[in-house]
């Protein structure tokens, strides 16, 4: 953390379903000397992209060569990537 210079974070790690470990790191208020546990919301800004291309990517990987779909609001699918379809 001191390298990155990040003052708090939390973590958790979960194996097969059930959290294996839980725990706070640092502070979450420097003024205050609040330290950051396992309870601790932090906000996630922009990251919430990420989520949605990584999501899309699984989608694609299990699709197994075959169009990953999701469907509009009339349950038609909507066609979102496929393998080679950019010429790669």
């Amino acid at each position: 953390m001191k390298d990155w210079k990040v003052l708090g974070a939390a973590v958790a790690i979960v194996k097969e379903g059930k959290v294996i470990l839980s725990k706070g790191y640092g502070l979450r208020d420097v003024k205050g000397n609040l330290p950051v546990t396992e309870q601790t919301l932090f906000p996630i800004a922009s990251i919430t992209k990420s989520f949605t291309v990584a999501t899309l990517g699984t989608l694609a990987t299990e699709a197994n060569g075959r169009f990953a779909r999701l469907h509009d609001p009339e349950g038609n699918p909507i066609e979102l990537w496929q393998p080679n379809s950019w010429g790669l």
